[in-house]
């Protein structure tokens, strides 16, 4: 890289208008933090890799770290590892694959 961030830390809703009020291109954007897997972290992840795919018109690799995930509790609910959530999503499989 050319000394620009390139991280992106959670990916909630308006993650991708707040990026573009930054003015920092999204194109340069490969590694993704997720800090837990709930909608309000998690759920604009991919309308921004669709954007990017769309504007960046080369291959991409997204380098993406988060939890680990947990079996959940009485009280508490079951989540997925970051790795299966992404397959979820973008595997063979997944809701946009």
């Amino acid at each position: 890289m050319d000394g620009t961030p390139g991280i992106l830390v959670d990916a909630g809703p308006g993650s991708f208008t707040r990026l573009g009020e930054t003015g920092l291109s999204l194109a340069k954007t490969d590694i993704v933090l997720l800090t837990h897997l709930h909608a309000d972290h998690a759920g604009e992840l991919p309308g921004l890799f669709k954007a990017r795919a769309v504007g960046v018109r080369a291959p991409i690799a997204f380098h993406i770290f988060g939890p680990d995930g947990h079996k959940g509790r009485v009280d508490d609910a079951p989540f997925p590892s970051t790795s299966a959530f992404i397959d979820l999503l973008f595997g063979s499989q997944g809701a946009f694959a």
